[in-house]
């Protein structure tokens, strides 16, 4: 088997190539200085070069609030990138794995999302997400989606060492009560990517770890973990303003993949092992 990573020096990128070099599968992984994927030339002659199986894309701007300022960038990297992997893949036949969003949603529907349900993103970050997929499904017919939420692991920022470091200067800290979703482990989504090449399908897919959370209730169990005192104080979005609205149900019903372990105990063994 012989795989391309792209965009390995991300937090889902690290998690990747450590699962691949598990596998001691053949694979090549790329980051940002070795591919500029709004480039679509170089991504047309660097698919060229290595004509491999599988291409895995975990290059994205994943700033939210950033995404605000810097629509340009955003719509760039996270939907004309992905289109123009999309388009190389289908010249080398090279079946296409790309990472998606649970922002592409509005978050209006209490009971979650399924693959099937429409897509209606609320802020610029979820719609380049969505015009990505679009521009996926246009040029490749070789392809998996695979749409995750609310991301954490080594080697990157994210909401759990957001949350350790705040705590070592303040007693309080305020966080949204009223939003919903799933914390996802790098790792584990990158293990079941491995397992998803064994028997590669074409189509959308939602994975997360198991169990639904809010971003309060998921701040407290970091803190449970880490030994603080710190407290949680539960605001609601309208007294957190920001930037970029989030959608209130952020719930990815997986209807289709093998579900990964809890949330709660994912979260342990990053904190255990890496945080």
């Amino acid at each position: 088997m012989n795989v391309l990573l792209i965009g390995k020096n991300g937090m889902l990128g690290w998690a990747l190539e450590k699962a691949l070099q598990k596998k001691r599968w053949k694979y090549v992984a790329l980051g940002k200085n070795e591919l500029d994927i709004t480039n679509e030339k170089k991504v047309e002659k660097t698919l060229e070069a290595f004509k491999p199986n599988y291409c895995i894309n975990a290059a994205a701007f994943t700033d939210v609030d950033g995404s605000e300022e810097k629509k340009k960038e955003a719509m760039k990297i996270n939907a004309y990138g992905p289109g123009y992997i999309a388009k190389a893949c289908l010249k080398t036949n090279t079946f296409f794995i790309h990472y998606s969003t649970d922002y592409v949603f509005n978050g209006k529907n209490e009971q979650g999302y399924t693959e099937n349900n429409q897509i209606n993103p609320i802020n610029t970050y979820g719609k380049s997400k969505a015009y990505g997929e679009r521009l996926i499904k246009k040029n490749i017919q070789n392809y998996a989606i695979i749409r995750t939420s609310w991301l954490f692991g080594p080697n990157g920022k994210n909401f759990v060492t957001a949350i350790k470091n705040i705590s070592h200067s303040q007693k309080k800290i305020p966080v949204v009560s009223d939003q919903k979703g799933s914390p996802t482990y790098t790792i584990d989504i990158s293990e079941a990517t491995m397992n998803f090449l064994k028997n590669p399908k074409t189509g959308i897919f939602h994975l997360t770890n198991s169990g639904i959370t809010t971003w309060a209730e998921y701040a407290e169990e970091i803190i449970r973990l880490l030994g603080k005192s710190t407290m949680i104080k539960h605001v609601t979005n309208k007294n957190m303003p920001r930037k970029a609205k989030r959608p209130q149900c952020s719930i990815l019903i997986n209807t289709k993949l093998p579900s990964l372990r809890p949330w709660k105990k994912a979260l342990k063994h990053y904190i255990d092992n890496y945080a």
